[in-house]
């Protein structure tokens, strides 16, 4: 009988993925290929031959395609602009999602890009929902060239055609805000007012000085009837022209039922009426609307189209290819669609 001995399977000292064919060797390792390698020389260079010993082979296998042109369309200032969180011209700061975080390692080498890039302030990760706050000197550095840095560590960003719309917080969102700004004030001042009554003091008050406080308590109370639930009143109007009920509509009436009430209360002087229940009932539910939305937000991906498209398209054209915003495609132009990507228009 021959004993048949197997041979064990050479591993990248990089990110472990198998070394094949294509294998490359520097001094006593082994990596599958030269974007390991690179790395690998890149991190020894700087002095953070740590990040090896946190974790056995910790890195993210570097991509094959090294395309120098993908990140052309970052060189556009307007397209720049819109990915920034601020820039003041001597320091920018970023929000990237990075799919390939996934251990300390990751964090410990992406907390220490500045010892990579010297452009580069700040860095800070959130492990969680893999994001990379990063804060850079626009004056040293362009975009372009930080989002290439990252990519050529395996830490590519993904970019999506959402990215370019600006910040998430819409003006429906600022609205929503500011109502509820003005019921929670109007709210706790009511409160304050009505502090005797809560107390069942409020026949040791002078009737004259009764009626003044819940005057003063309508007339907070007004805004937030006129504003911050006037959302509730439009619903529940257009549900009712539609003829097709809605929850706001019991809402509305409700709200309106006891702002009349308490005000027949305070003018007829019969008592302080429910005023600070009206300011309460509005604040409470709009903080209900608001946590809605954030729901909504946390499953945004999955509603917007937008999300799934790619940021920049390869254009093919008589002087080879440029990536371009999809913005900037024009009808007639021939793309580079390459395996797993997605076609970002109607095409031929």
């Amino acid at each position: 009988m021959t004993a048949v001995v197997k041979r064990e399977e050479l591993l990248c000292d990089h990110c472990g993925d198998p070394c094949r064919g294509d294998a490359v060797s520097l001094k006593s390792h082994s990596f599958c290929c030269n974007g390991c390698k690179t790395v690998y020389e890149l991190l020894n260079q700087s002095g953070l031959n740590d990040y090896y010993r946190l974790t056995e082979r910790p890195g993210i296998s570097v991509s094959k395609d090294e395309a120098k042109k993908k990140y052309d369309f970052l060189d556009d200032p307007k397209t720049s602009a819109s990915l920034l969180d601020f820039n003041d011209g001597s320091r920018a700061r970023l929000t990237l999602q990075i799919e390939n975080i996934h251990c300390a390692s990751c964090v410990w080498l992406l907390e220490n890009l500045h010892l990579l890039n010297d452009s580069i302030i700040t860095t800070r990760v959130n492990f969680g929902r893999k994001q990379l706050t990063l804060v850079f000197d626009p004056s040293r550095s362009k975009l372009a060239d930080i989002i290439r840095s990252l990519a050529s560590i395996g830490y590519e960003p993904t970019l999506a055609m959402e990215n370019l719309e600006g910040p998430r917080v819409s003006s429906h969102r600022r609205s929503l805000y500011a109502r509820i700004g003005v019921a929670a004030f109007a709210f706790a001042n009511i409160m304050l007012l009505s502090f005797p009554s809560y107390l069942d003091i409020g026949d040791m008050i002078q009737p004259e000085f009764r009626k003044f406080f819940g005057l003063v308590s309508l007339a907070l109370a007004l805004p937030v009837l006129l504003y911050s639930a006037s959302g509730y009143f439009r619903s529940a109007w257009n549900s009712i022209r539609l003829k097709s009920p809605g929850m706001d509509l019991p809402i509305a009436i409700g709200i309106s039922v006891l702002f009349t009430r308490s005000t027949l209360d305070v003018i007829s002087g019969a008592g302080p009426g429910y005023i600070d229940s009206f300011t309460g009932l509005v604040f409470f539910l709009l903080l209900g609307k608001l946590y809605q939305e954030r729901t909504y937000d946390a499953l945004r991906f999955d509603r917007d189209f937008k999300a799934y498209f790619p940021m920049a398209v390869l254009v093919k054209n008589k002087d080879g290819e440029k990536s371009v915003p999809l913005s900037s495609l024009k009808v007639g132009d021939r793309l580079m669609i390459r395996n797993g990507e997605l076609i970002p228009a109607d095409s031929i």
